[in-house]
C-alpha cells in the first residue's frame, strides 16, 4: 500500500490548509513534509509522559466544521434541509 492509499493520509489532507508547508505535504506526503506541515501550523506530538488536553475545555467546533466541510467536498456530499 502506498502513501496515497493510506487512510491516515486522507484524514490529514481533510484538515490541511493552503500554506506553503501544507501544499508541499499534499504534493509529496513524506514523513519529513508531514513534520514540517505540523510545525508550521503550531501542532506537535505529545512528549513522553505528556497527557493530552482535556477536549471538554477546548472549543473544537470550528475544527470539526472544517473537517466535515472538507470531507463533504471530497466525497461530493450535500445535506438536504
Amino acid at each position: 500500500m502506498g502513501n496515497q492509499d493510506a487512510t491516515w493520509l486522507k484524514n490529514v489532507c481533510d484538515v490541511v490548509g493552503d500554506s506553503r508547508a501544507d501544499t508541499e505535504f499534499k504534493k509529496n506526503p513524506t514523513r519529513l513534509n508531514y513534520e514540517r506541515m505540523m510545525k508550521s501550523n503550531g501542532i506537535r506530538p505529545l512528549e513522553p509522559g505528556e497527557k493530552p488536553i482535556n477536549h471538554n475545555t477546548v472549543d473544537t467546533s470550528s475544527l470539526q466544521k472544517k473537517v466535515l466541510e472538507r470531507h463533504m467536498e471530497r466525497n461530493s456530499i450535500t445535506l438536504r434541509g
